[in-house]
C-alpha cells in the first residue's frame, strides 16, 4: 500500500539528485549522485556537533540517507518537498530551546543545500524506522507468530502465563506501577547474568495503567501484544489494589533496524568513486 506524505512535491531521490549538482561525484546511489560539494557542506554543518567529523563520516551518512530512500521508494513510501518543509519547520522551532542547533539554522538554514543535506537525511532515517522497519509484517514475521500464540494460550490458560512464556521460548518479567505516580518499575531476573534493560517510568506506567490494566481485571491478559521499542510483549495484570499494580510480561526482542536495512539493501547499486573497492552500502547504527 502506498504511502504519500503529501499530495504534491518530488520523491526523496529526486530531491536529493537536485541537490547534488555541482562537483566531482564521489558516489552513486542508484541513479542518485553525492558530489565532493555535497560532503564538504554536511562536513561543515556537522563539525558544529562534532569539531573532529570527517569527510569519511558525511559521505557514508549521505550514503545511507540516499540507500534509505531507495528501499521507501520500493515499498511505495515516498516523502515530498512538503514534508521535508515541515520538518525544517519543526526542527526550526525546536531550536529555540536548543543552542547549538539555533547556531547551525544562523550559520547554515538559508543555505540551498542545508534541506537536502542536513534536514532531509535526518527526516528519511525516522521515516525508514516508523514506516519502513516497524510495518514491516513480514520481516517481523516470526517474532510475531510466537507471540500471537502465546496471545491465545495465555489469554485461554492465564493461570499457566509463565510455565507458556518459557515452553515457547521468551523472556519472562515481573514489574510493578504505583498508584500514586504512575512510575513503572521491573523486578530483577536473577535467573539471568545481565537482563535486558527494558523500558520504565512514569511516563509508561500512566500509559499503561490507563490503556492496559484500569478495566482488566487480576489474573487476566491484555487482549493485544504490546510493541515497546524493540520489544514485543504479552502482559498479564497479576494484582491490583489502592497502592500498587503488579504485573508479568512475556516479551521477545525484534530483529534491529539495521538488520532490516541489510535485508533490503540488496539489489540498490552503491558505489564510492573514491573507494572504488567497498561498493556496498553500510548498515545504519540501531541506537
Amino acid at each position: 500500500m502506498k504511502l504519500a506524505y503529501a499530495l504534491m512535491g518530488f520523491t526523496l531521490g529526486l530531491i536529493l539528485t537536485s541537490g547534488c549538482t555541482g562537483g566531482k561525484v564521489v558516489a552513486t546511489v542508484g541513479s542518485q549522485k553525492i558530489t565532493r560539494d555535497d560532503v564538504n557542506f554536511r562536513v561543515s554543518v556537522m563539525k558544529m556537533v562534532s569539531p573532529s567529523f570527517s569527510d569519511k563520516a558525511a559521505l557514508e551518512q549521505l550514503i545511507r540517507s540516499a540507500t534509505l530512500s531507495e528501499i521507501l521508494k520500493s515499498k511505495g513510501v515516498e516523502l515530498s518537498e512538503k514534508s521535508i518543509e515541515d520538518e525544517l519547520e519543526r526542527m526550526k522551532k525546536a531550536s529555540s530551546n536548543n543552542p547549538q542547533m539555533a547556531k547551525i539554522f544562523e550559520e547554515f538554514g538559508s543555505k540551498k543545500k542545508f534541506k537536502s543535506l542536513y534536514i532531509q537525511p535526518m527526516l528519511v532515517d525516522r521515516i525508514a524506522f516508523i514506516s519502513g522497519y516497524q510495518k514491516d509484517e513480514a520481516f517481523h514475521q516470526e517474532e510475531t507468530e510466537k507471540i500471537q500464540d502465546l496471545l491465545k494460550e495465555a489469554k485461554a490458560n492465564p493461570s499457566k502465563f509463565q510455565e507458556l512464556a518459557k515452553k515457547m521460548g521468551l523472556n519472562y518479567r515481573k514489574g510493578s506501577i504505583q498508584e500514586k505516580d504512575g512510575n513503572l518499575t521491573w523486578e530483577d531476573d536473577r535467573n539471568v547474568a545481565s537482563p535486558m534493560n527494558l523500558p520504565a517510568g512514569a511516563g509508561l506506567g500512566q500509559r499503561w495503567k490507563k490503556g492496559l490494566f484500569e478495566k482488566l481485571d487480576s489474573g487476566k491478559v491484555v487482549d493485544a501484544p504490546e510493541n515497546l521499542g524493540p520489544f514485543m510483549m504479552v502482559i498479564r495484570l497479576d494484582s491490583k489494589d489502592k497502592s500498587t499494580m503488579k504485573f508479568s510480561a512475556a516479551y521477545t526482542m525484534k530483529k534491529s533496524f539495521g538488520d532490516w536495512f541489510n535485508a533490503n539493501k540488496a539489489g540498490i547499486q552503491v558505489s564510492r568513486m573514491e573507494e572504488p573497492q567497498a561498493n556496498a552500502a553500510q548498515a545504519p547504527k540501531t541506537n
